[in-house]
């Protein structure tokens, strides 16, 4: 029971972090695993896991990271946005994602509609009708 006291104590969650410790964190993560060293003159690469393990962050995290920004980068200057904590970028990946849906819904509405017009021959509407 007291080890499992102790260890709770030594990991303290942080809630949120900056944009800034977020790209840091990834970037290093990143570049332990891409760099192979030498073991017994052999060259071996690091995986993904034993990287996240050296950076001392969850390799989900990391990862969600890493694809938060690699998709934010697309979307607006991260460099504006570094002293801002990662839920922003967040808003702004799941606010894209919206409008990418909501344009694409659209677009298939219309083609649907104007395919629709082209098979249909003039039909009259109800208030056409002689009673």
């Amino acid at each position: 029971m007291d080890n499992e006291i102790q260890i709770h104590n030594k990991v303290k969650r942080i809630k949120e972090r900056y944009v800034h410790e977020a790209m840091l964190l990834v970037e290093h993560w990143r570049s332990l695993y891409q760099q192979p060293y030498l073991q017994n003159g052999r060259q071996l690469k690091i995986t993904l896991d034993k990287a996240a393990e050296i950076v001392g962050i969850p390799r989900k995290t990391l990862e969600d990271y890493y694809y938060q920004l690699k998709k934010a980068e697309t979307l607006v200057d991260l460099q504006n946005f570094k002293n801002c904590k990662i839920g922003v970028i967040r808003r702004i990946v799941k606010e894209s994602k919206k409008q990418s849906e909501t344009t694409t819904h659209l677009i298939d509405t219309n083609e649907f509609f104007l395919q629709e017009n082209e098979t249909i021959v003039n039909r009259k509407n109800s208030f056409e009708y002689d009673d």
